[in-house]
């Protein structure tokens, strides 16, 4: 029995290594999947992302992990509007395998077939459409200078691999941005009451974790 005790918590760290190795990779392909739909989303609209009401200057940021904002039917938001326009297959695809915050498909399920006045997230954080510095709207033609989105970044809990994050870019890569030493991690509201309520200098937080990731507003 001791031997046996001794050999699974040996192997317990490794087994979890591996499960989120896999994890990892659900989220590249997610990721992929809405880079792709984003692709086509932009051709059908001049070549321009989805709009974002929390996007504009003196929105939400910590917000544009949302898909839709609650109330009318029609307040879908950021990445949502790729579902409402049917360019993936369904909305599991806007969650991540390794999230282990508030934000699980099942607790919005239901509300994706009829929204209502709660709002729905996703976790995946949209970095917007439009350049936070220049207020010119962002195109994917500009590829891989282009951010799309990453994992979550609404909480610390939304950080869905804790040690760092899949990038999403215009030019459809997703690659792995390390986050080891919790520049981007640390940088973020501790939890949802912080959330909701921390939108001091929102933008001004938001542009410097989107500059650390990679420069989003090109």
């Amino acid at each position: 029995m001791a031997v046996t005790l001794m050999l699974s918590g040996l192997m317990f760290p490794a087994l979890m290594h591996v499960r989120e190795n896999a994890h990892r990779i659900i989220c590249s392909s997610n990721l992929r999947q809405i880079g792709l739909a984003a692709v086509l989303f932009a051709d059908a609209h001049n070549g321009f992302l989805p709009p974002s009401e929390y996007g504009k200057s003196g929105g939400a940021k910590q917000e544009m992990m949302a898909v839709h904002r609650g109330g009318a039917p029609e307040n879908w938001e950021g990445l949502g509007w790729l579902h409402w326009f049917r360019y993936f297959n369904g909305p599991q695809v806007l969650y991540c395998p390794s999230h282990h915050g508030e934000h699980f498909y099942d607790r919005y399920e239901e509300l994706y077939n009829h929204p209502d006045r709660r709002p729905i997230y996703s976790n995946y954080h949209y970095a917007g459409p439009r350049d936070w510095d220049k207020g010119t709207k962002r195109r994917l033609d500009r590829g891989k200078e282009v951010v799309i989105a990453t994992d979550g970044l609404r909480t610390i809990r939304d950080f869905n691999h804790s040690v760092g994050m899949n990038v999403l870019r215009g030019d459809n890569s997703v690659r792995w941005r390390d986050d080891i030493s919790g520049r981007v991690k640390d940088m973020l509201p501790p939890g949802e009451a912080a959330a909701q309520s921390d939108d001091d200098n929102d933008d001004t937080r938001y542009s410097r974790i989107w500059d650390l990731i990679g420069g989003s507003s090109g």
